[in-house]
């Protein structure tokens, strides 16, 4: 795992200035690649490209970045991994017979695809996780690119007059030019769910780039301060669109899913470092576990959190889930004073605000998990490949409902929300607020997106009342499918499991130098999961029934049938008793009218009634204090 960085502009001369500019970016992420540090800089061409590295595959000088290909026409940086790329290797040795490699690494591999096959071909060859920039000398062509999932970051755009791009945001930020300025429809987005989705940024003028894509950037790009679309070479929307393959053979459906998911798991596995895998005791991970053992002459290392409240600690569960399965096990009890004391370094590792409580675990785990391996297997995506969550099962009994309202109850609610102070003062007044939002949906689509959203209306909240274009409304997210239960596991993929469980596991592990890899996100497992009749997924209010079946082959039912607990902490608690001095300073009304971003005398009024117990969630509050943080470390 690595981080990427760089440039391209059309000045002349300053060959020292960027240079350094150069060195400062690459050197502000040197946390994602302790291993080495180097960067490539072409006066004439005024194209700069900077790399960070963590040896894992190939741990030599050969497979050193930034790489110059065989035929000495590209330049490459890339941070990631291709499972695949021994196969890839033997193709290209098919092709092009003699092939006289510098060493083994899979960066050499995939530079030479380019080279020969060009982008869009060889990115179809590749299964992994990667964001990368290829600078083509001959066509003065800067081309950039992330892997299907988006699972590795990649933020560009314009600083002053030149275009930048990076594996996080800080190095974006050592431009002289900078500026910074906050966009309204990231923080719209922000304030309803807790992250910032792709393809916005907190900033105006930088973007994500959008998974399964590759843009490319020439000079007249650059002078025209316009870039064209990204190119998509995969698209998880026409997976689910596809349809289902209509076989209904459950015992064929299941030894199918686990030899692709045991496949997903062994191309994982390849490293010339420790590895380990994160164990909470669920039933994704707990198989992610029981898979790897299966097929591992040794014992693996797991790793898992636990928490002194009794409600949130699941860390029991993944003992006893260790101790059948065999591994070398390790648990870290996490209390409010342990994680006060690594709270103020979160929104330095998030270069963006990010609300997602389980950062404070997901960090911790990764830490701990690094003081014996270097590339750890997670279980994430399990729920949203397979129905695992409650509302796949309930929501489309609301929707049902909601649809048989009459059409003038919404524009009532809101006539008495708006002369009252119901709104987050009572149960009633929240649940009208919530309510109002919902019937109002046209579609099942915004009903689940506004169901979903922990603030429906961000702009009361704000000074700056403006209708932001927001995420919500993006027509390129929308898919039309037979199932709604099918459309929110889609939704699930393409939101929340890219920009918040992807930015918390990247951010969290990159923090400590622990590169982390997901079997879930193999893109087979996602095709052959889409694929799937939907009661093999949810069978009788039964979630993830397909994935239970396997596991229980490995760990016993009556261990693993339990409530579904999640990866959370008690955040409300703690704001309100062992972190409330911190959140007070936070939220201070002062500050906040300083700052001029907020409606500070609202943000207080939602805090109090928060700490007197009223009804204002602590998710909410964790989203405010966790901007406020974010904003202060700038």
């Amino acid at each position: 795992m690595c981080g990427i960085t760089g440039f391209l502009n059309l000045q002349n001369g300053e060959k020292g200035f960027y240079e350094n500019t150069l060195k400062k970016m690459t050197s502000s992420i040197i946390h994602r690649g302790p291993d080495a540090q180097d960067s490539w800089y072409d006066q004439d061409s005024h194209i700069g490209l900077g790399h960070v590295r963590l040896s894992i595959i190939d741990l030599s000088e050969t497979g050193a970045q930034p790489m110059v290909s065989h035929c000495g026409r590209y330049v490459f940086v890339y941070n990631g991994e291709i499972y695949n790329y021994q196969d890839i290797r033997k193709k290209i040795e098919t092709e092009f017979r003699k092939v006289e490699w510098r060493g083994t690494s899979d960066t050499e591999v995939i530079l030479y695809a380019f080279s020969k096959w060009g982008v869009e071909k060889t990115l179809k060859q590749c299964n992994g996780m990667y964001a990368f920039a290829l600078w083509d000398k001959t066509k003065e062509k800067l081309t950039l690119g992330r892997d299907r999932l988006g699972q590795k970051p990649l933020y560009y755009g314009f600083v002053g007059d030149d275009f930048v791009f990076g594996s996080e945001l800080k190095s974006l930020k050592q431009h002289r030019s900078w500026k910074g300025e906050i966009s309204t429809d990231g923080l719209d987005v922000y304030l309803r769910t807790g992250y910032i989705p792709t393809p916005y940024s907190i900033y105006k003028g930088i973007q994500k780039l959008i998974p399964s894509t590759y843009l490319e950037i020439t000079k007249e790009d650059v002078k025209k301060k316009k870039l064209k679309n990204p190119i998509e070479y995969w698209s998880i929307k026409k997976v689910y669109e596809r349809g289902k393959n209509l076989n209904f053979d459950l015992r064929e459906n299941q030894r199918n899913v686990e030899k692709i998911l045991t496949d997903a798991i062994q191309r994982r596995t390849i490293s010339d470092v420790p590895l380990g895998a994160f164990l909470s005791g669920g039933y994704d991970s707990s198989l992610i576990v029981a898979l790897m053992q299966k097929n591992s002459s040794t014992k693996i290392n797991t790793f898992s959190i636990g928490f002194n409240e009794d409600n949130f600690n699941e860390a029991q569960y993944a003992k006893q889930v260790a101790e059948i399965l065999g591994t070398n096990h390790t648990e870290f009890y996490l209390n409010s004073t342990d994680a006060m004391d690594i709270i103020p370094k979160m929104s330095e590792y998030f270069d963006e605000p990010f609300a997602d409580s389980s950062q404070i675990p997901t960090y911790l785990v990764s830490k701990m998990a690094r003081e014996k391996v270097t590339v750890c297997l997670s279980g994430d995506a399990g729920d949203e490949l397979f129905g695992g969550y409650n509302r796949y099962v309930n929501y489309p009994k609301r929707w049902d409902k909601i649809k048989k309202y009459p059409k003038f109850i919404p524009n009532c609610t809101d006539f008495i929300l708006d002369k009252t102070s119901l709104p987050f003062s009572s149960s009633t007044g929240k649940k009208m607020t919530r309510l109002s939002k919902i019937l109002k949906a046209d579609s099942r689509y915004q009903f689940y997106l506004e169901s979903l959203s922990e603030l429906n209306n961000p702009s009361n909240l704000l000074l700056d009342k403006t209708v932001s274009k927001s995420f919500f409304s993006d027509p390129n997210i929308l898919v039309n499918l037979d199932s709604f239960q099918e459309e929110m596991m889609y939704l699930d993929l393409r939101t929340f499991v890219l920009d918040d469980i992807l930015v918390k596991v990247d951010r969290a592990s990159m923090a400590s130098s622990l590169e982390v890899r997901n079997p879930f996100l193999d893109y087979h497992l996602i095709e052959y999961a889409a694929g799937l009749p939907l009661d093999v997924k949810i069978r009788n209010g039964q979630a993830k029934w397909i994935l239970r079946q396997i596991l229980y082959q490995y760990v016993p039912k009556s261990v693993m049938e339990r409530p579904k607990a999640g990866f959370m902490v008690p955040i409300s608690d703690w704001i309100k008793n062992q972190y409330r001095d911190w959140a007070e300073d936070l939220l201070n009304e002062n500050s906040l009218k300083q700052q001029g971003i907020f409606d500070a005398r609202k943000v207080r009024s939602l805090f109090d009634l928060h700490n007197k117990g009223g009804n204002v969630s602590g998710a909410l509050m964790w989203h405010l204090i966790s901007f406020q943080a974010w904003y202060n470390n700038q």
